[in-house]
């Protein structure tokens, strides 16, 4: 069984993948429970549903970040890209302002829409190659534990 506890920020989980689609079913759960003793009745499957329009999305940026940073090891995300941040871009002072931006849910667009006055041809090129080189679309995966989809496959992307 793959763990799913609260880790420290600086110990590195290399050894022992985690998933991605456990940890947000347990969220959701944790979500649903709370959410149920606040109105006072189960809220079932709706609880569910609610957490994942609320919140996958950013729990699945904040955990693709943790992977390519090489804390964490995701099984469903790529495993190449497992520390990926370390290996290709240490000395990169572009990637710091182009981090807080993913953090916070933009996109590649937003973050070349923000840099395109701030920043030399030169830096542009480097910007648009960190992006592609961690391409935030090879992160968008279904909830596989959304109730109203059944038997869809975790790796699915989301259009």
């Amino acid at each position: 069984m793959l763990p799913c506890t609260p880790r420290s920020v600086f110990e590195v989980f290399s050894e022992n993948p985690m998933s991605l689609q456990r940890c947000g079913r347990e969220e959701a759960q944790r979500y649903k429970w709370i959410q149920s003793e606040k109105e006072g009745r189960d809220l079932g499957d709706h609880a569910i549903r609610m957490w994942i329009r609320a919140h996958w999305c950013g729990f699945l940026r904040h955990h693709w970040l943790e992977h390519l940073q090489g804390k964490t090891r995701w099984i469903e995300l790529r495993e190449e890209d497992f520390g990926l941040l370390q290996r290709e871009f240490r000395d990169s002072t572009l990637l710091v302002p182009i981090l807080e931006r993913l953090k916070v849910l933009k996109e590649n667009w937003d973050i070349i829409w923000w840099a395109v006055d701030l920043y030399t041809e030169e830096e542009m090129k480097q910007i648009r190659a960190i992006l592609a080189m961690l391409d935030v679309n090879a992160c968008r995966l279904r909830a596989d534990f959304d109730p109203r989809q059944s038997g869809v496959s975790s790796r699915t992307a989301v259009a």
